[in-house]
């Protein structure tokens, strides 16, 4: 494993920190990421800047500059590059883990009911950087995308059992709080193992909403359907009548 070395200049870390303590953080964070940096650069190439070796795998072609946001702000990293084989690097494979689960955190906020502006100011907090309240909708938008994309996909299985319900929950809807109904519709297969078929959300439950229970294709609802429980809610009884099973 290659060898860290970090320099780090006394005065100027004693003076940011009598001034600044997250400027003095960040500093120190920036130069021992870089240092990270190199050690990864010479133990790829296995040679030391400048040093001639047999060992050697290729060369240094300069470096380039990349920011990093961390939860103490905003870093610039300087990331070696190499002639021939691309630099690999574990520091920004670890961050997008990191953003990853940034990501799902404001999508999880939003989903809860908190407001995007909100939204972004506890992030501006706890990163130290801006995101835009659009930044914030961006996210949820490819979160709505995947929920679609979970609803819309086709049904191969069999599932002898049924279950459907509705509870109601308190969402955002116009810049207003209103009660809406969540509907849903779960199937049990011949393994016993169950998996959620469907689900909407209306404003309330009746006839028409429950018709999201009737077939849309073929696909869309599984087969030979033995039992169906249920409450006995008039739009439940409504769409099996008219042949879900």
């Amino acid at each position: 494993m290659a060898q860290l070395n970090i320099t780090l200049n006394q005065e100027e870390i004693l003076q940011l920190l009598s001034k600044d303590h997250d400027q003095a953080f960040r500093e120190l964070l920036r130069k021992s990421l870089n240092s990270i940096l190199m050690a990864e650069s010479t133990a790829q190439l296995k040679a030391e800047p400048y040093e001639r070796s047999e060992e050697r795998t290729d060369s240094r072609n300069g470096t380039r500059e990349r920011e990093l946001k961390t939860r103490i702000g905003k870093i610039t990293l300087t990331v070696p590059r190499h002639r021939n084989v691309p630099f690999k690097t574990l520091v920004f494979e670890n961050y997008s883990r990191s953003e990853a689960a940034l990501i799902a955190s404001m999508a999880e906020m939003v989903v809860s009911g908190v407001a995007t502006r909100k939204v972004s100011n506890i992030m501006e907090t706890l990163c130290g950087t801006t995101f835009s309240k659009s930044s914030v909708s961006e996210v949820c938008k490819d979160l709505i995308e995947k929920v679609n994309e979970f609803k819309d996909r086709p049904l191969t299985g069999d599932y002898p059992f049924l279950i459907v319900d509705a509870t109601y929950f308190k969402v955002r809807d116009k810049h207003r709080i209103v009660s809406k109904a969540f509907m849903i519709a779960y199937g049990t297969n011949h393994e016993g193992h169950r998996e959620i078929l469907g689900f909407e959300v209306y404003d309330n439950e009746s006839k028409e909403t429950w018709k999201f229970l009737s077939p849309k294709t073929e696909k869309t609802w599984p087969p030979r359907l033995l039992m169906i429980t249920s409450d006995a809610h008039e739009g439940i009884q409504d769409a099996v009548s008219k042949g879900i099973s």
